[in-house]
């Protein structure tokens, strides 16, 4: 599903001012109506700010743990920009994430 959202380049309708931040590291523009193209980077960003169940809990579950997010990133590896990547875990404070990826990507940097 999410490939094929990704392939049809559905418009995302911005309400948030985390989402005109990923609008800067997509490069992306927003038309008159608040929205622009969905891309890879939109997902993982919903993944990394709700990696718990509970945000504000450190000990609450954890909903995507770093092995789901990498594999996540693995099985859409032709939709994946290292430097959107790297900007997205680096904006949201995980580091060794970020450090992880670059390490082992087969992405060129």
């Amino acid at each position: 599903m999410i490939t094929h959202l990704l392939n049809i380049r559905v418009n995302l309708y911005l309400t948030e001012d985390v989402s005109y931040k990923l609008v800067a590291i997509k490069n992306e523009q927003v038309d008159k109506n608040q929205m622009t193209p969905v891309q890879l980077i939109d997902f993982l960003s919903v993944m990394v700010l709700n990696k718990r169940t509970d945000p504000d809990d450190f000990k609450s579950g954890i909903m995507f743990s770093h092995k789901k997010i990498l594999n996540f990133l693995e099985t859409h590896e032709e939709f994946v920009q290292a430097d959107e990547v790297v900007k997205i875990l680096i904006l949201s404070r995980r580091f060794r994430l970020s450090l992880y990826y670059m390490s082992y990507s087969k992405i060129p940097f």
